[in-house]
């Protein structure tokens, strides 16, 4: 969570455990940064954006963007790094927000970055606290997991799954991609899914094989959405197919 004169690198102390619910303001985009951004964009003009979980207290942290290179072994700060620094896809765009924002990281093994995606794999975790907070400069949301998948990044594998969908172009090419993460997810989740809502896509390397992700797939809680009962019911219906 991001708090108005946090520097990147900080954690919030006070954790709410209580997922927050999206309101009809927090839903529609801002027209200008909010303020909370603007000491992380004087030191990086690549900041877009503030990713948290409260599972994970590692998983705090600004988000950048600039092309699919730069930040893969450079830190917020532009100094050279192997862990890299969490970027948005360079196809992706905040304003206006495409239908789906993706999110690259390392899988570090000292649990910094995305790390920690792994050890979802533990339905407790997501049991506990299913919601996770991307606030962009323009809109905050909080979001809700329906897939978490491995699939494969070369074409002539049988797990192939192309995951750089910023847009669709109808319904069906939503519910396509929707649903082949569903199938092969390694959970199932009680997550409904509407044309319109927005997702959000984290994106990890997995195993040992070069070419293997591990994707967490989320769409955003609904304004009006009724917070506490999605908790109540990832707790009771999270499983393993």
């Amino acid at each position: 969570m991001l708090t108005e004169n946090q520097d990147e690198g900080q954690t919030v102390a006070d954790r709410e455990q209580e997922a927050p619910q999206e309101t009809a303001a927090s839903a529609a985009d801002r027209q200008v940064v909010d303020d909370r951004f603007l000491p992380l964009m004087r030191r990086n003009n690549d900041t877009v954006g503030w990713l948290s979980y409260s599972m994970f207290p590692e998983m705090d942290f600004a988000v950048v963007q600039r092309d699919n290179d730069y930040y893969m072994y450079r830190a917020f700060t532009g100094e050279k790094n192997v862990a890299g620094t969490v970027f948005l896809d360079q196809s992706n765009s905040i304003r206006p927000r495409d239908r789906n924002l993706i999110l690259h990281g390392h899988n570090m093994k000292n649990g910094t970055m995305f790390g920690k995606l792994q050890k979802l794999m533990d339905p407790a975790f997501l049991r506990t606290q299913p919601v996770f907070t991307f606030d962009t400069l323009y809109q905050d949301a909080s979001y809700v997991p329906y897939a978490l998948t491995v699939f494969s990044v070369n074409p002539s594998s049988p797990q192939y799954f192309n995951i750089i969908k910023p847009n669709f172009e109808d319904a069906g090419a939503m519910g396509d991609y929707v649903n082949w993460l569903r199938y092969h997810s390694v959970l199932t989740f009680p997550t409904q899914l509407h044309t319109e809502d927005r997702l959000l896509t984290l994106v990890t390397c997995h195993g040992s094989d070069d070419d293997e992700r591990l994707v967490l797939a989320l769409r955003a809680v609904r304004p009006g959405e009724d917070a506490q009962a999605l908790m109540q019911e990832y707790a009771k219906r999270i499983e393993r197919p």
